[in-house]
């Protein structure tokens, strides 16, 4: 069951995370943060505005999971735990697997 007020806020992050970064200078609150980045993973100022959004879970979508780590990291010392870790083999004639990362605020 999906609450009724439930915030979430998917972000592809491009030029779109730009507005999260503006989202989050407006003190915005959201329930659930969706992160798509590109290959080289995020950067420091798109998380730390992922989490001064308060967000209670963060759902991380990567396709470098050397970059993912990197960033889950940064996510760990900001108060955020890895919960789960699916990997999904998108592409069976590559070495390239899809990683989706559940991570929820202590």
């Amino acid at each position: 069951m999906i609450p009724k007020n439930l915030c979430v806020l998917f972000i592809l992050i491009t030029v779109a995370g730009l507005a999260l970064i503006v989202r989050a200078e407006k003190k915005e609150k959201v329930d659930v943060v969706i992160m798509d980045p590109p290959r080289s993973g995020s950067d420091i100022e798109f998380i730390r505005s992922c989490v001064s959004m308060n967000p209670k879970k963060v759902l991380y979508i990567s396709c470098n999971p050397v970059t993912q780590y990197r960033d889950l990291q940064t996510f760990r010392k900001m108060n955020y735990d890895t919960k789960e870790i699916y990997l999904f083999d998108l592409f069976s004639h590559s070495s390239h697997v899809e990683s989706v990362c559940i991570l929820e605020k202590k």
